[in-house]
């Protein structure tokens, strides 16, 4: 049996630093892109980040690209 993977979605989460609560805890808070196409390079969702995150006004944490894949039996 031959398996194949499809990329099915993908969403770009970027996770940013928005200071400190009362208690001392660290705030983060994560902006998610959804409708990403799956066939995007990860250096190019990376740089779409890197763009998006220089609009912020808070400190960015990570970045993260989430995708659901399908697995099919050929």
């Amino acid at each position: 049996m031959a398996i194949e993977v499809r990329p099915m979605d993908c969403r770009l989460q970027i996770q940013l630093d928005v200071g400190a609560a009362a208690d001392g805890r660290r705030i983060v808070r994560t902006r998610t892109f959804n409708r990403v196409k799956s066939t995007v390079s990860d250096q190019d969702l990376f740089d779409t980040a890197a763009a998006l995150v220089g609009l912020q006004s808070s400190t960015p944490i990570s970045v993260r690209r989430v995708g659901t894949e399908e697995l099919v039996n050929v």
